[in-house]
C-alpha cells in the first residue's frame, strides 16, 4: 500500500532476527516472533532552523532595555558557543556564552536577557556561533554569521511608549 511505501522510502527498516533490538532485548527467540521484530529507526540528520527573531529583523524604535529572543523549529540545547550584539559600526556591544547565565533556553526558545541596556538611536546587528545550540540529535544550528540576518535600532531618547487618556469634560 502506498502508505507503507512512503513510510520505507523515508525511514529505515532493520530485521533484528537472530540480534536483540536497540536495547538488547532479543525479539525472535525459539522460533517465536516478538510483535517488535522490526524497528523503524529514524535518523534526525536536520540542523535546527532559527524561524523567529525578537527584536524582528529591521525593528526601529526597539527599547535600549530589550531583551532579545529566538524561537527554533525544533527544542535546543545550549553549546559551547556564543551569541554576539555588535553596534552598526561593527564594535563588540555584548557577549554571551549560550550556557551563560544571561541565556534561558526552554524547549524552542531561547532568551537573551543583555547584561547592560543598549545605547539610544543605535544600530545593532546580532551574530551566533555555529555551535551555539543543538538538537536533540546532535545536529548543530548553522547560526547566524550575516551582518545583515538579525538587525534593529534603538529607539531615540525622547521618545517614550505610554498611553494616554484624554478627558474632555465639554464648556460648562
Amino acid at each position: 500500500n502506498a502508505f507503507w511505501e512512503e513510510l520505507y522510502e523515508e525511514y529505515q527498516f532493520r530485521s533484528l532476527e537472530g540480534k536483540g533490538d536497540l536495547d538488547g532485548t532479543d525479539r525472535v527467540k525459539n522460533g517465536i516472533v516478538d510483535m517488535g521484530a522490526y524497528e523503524l529507526l529514524y535518523t534526525d540528520a536536520t540542523a535546527p532552523l532559527a524561524t523567529l527573531f525578537s527584536p524582528a529583523d529591521n525593528s526601529a524604535g526597539v527599547s535600549p532595555s530589550t531583551t532579545l529572543a529566538l524561537t527554533f523549529d525544533e527544542n535546543v540545547y545550549p553549546g559551547e558557543g556564543s551569541i554576539h550584539i555588535y553596534r552598526g559600526n561593527g564594535a563588540l556591544e555584548q557577549s554571551f556564552p549560550a550556557t551563560g547565565a544571561a541565556l534561558s533556553v526552554a524547549g524552542p526558545a531561547v532568551t537573551i536577557t543583555p547584561t547592560n541596556s543598549l545605547a539610544y538611536t543605535n544600530a545593532y546587528y546580532v551574530l551566533v556561533d555555529a555551535n551555539a545550540f543543538r538538537d536533540a540529535a546532535t545536529n548543530w544550528f548553522a547560526g547566524i554569521v550575516s551582518t545583515s540576518a538579525w538587525n534593529f535600532t534603538t529607539r531615540d531618547v525622547g521618545i517614550l511608549t505610554t498611553n494616554t487618556l484624554r478627558m474632555d469634560f465639554g464648556l460648562v
